[in-house]
């Protein structure tokens, strides 16, 4: 139990250092590029990163549901407004 407690802390305090540094970088980035491009890049970076993750996932671990009318229009007004 006790090396699970190290475990979980050392995993907050790595969390906690990439973030700060993110901010950092960010920052920088902002200064640089307009905050849409930015965004953009970013967004890009982690869907590649993302989908070569789900290439090597086995197959009936992950399964799209079907694509129909109702789950487009469930998934257009909260994607929408995220936007």
């Amino acid at each position: 139990m006790a090396q699970n407690r190290w475990f979980a802390n050392l995993v907050l305090i790595f969390i906690a250092v990439v973030w700060g540094i993110t901010f950092v970088l960010i920052q920088d980035a902002i200064e640089t590029l307009p905050p849409f491009a930015f965004t953009t890049i970013r967004f890009m970076i982690s869907f590649v990163i993302l989908a070569i993750y789900v290439q090597f996932l086995p197959k009936e671990r992950f399964r799209f549901k079907a694509v129909n009318y109702y789950n487009l229009k469930a998934g257009f007004f909260p994607g929408f407004f995220l936007f």
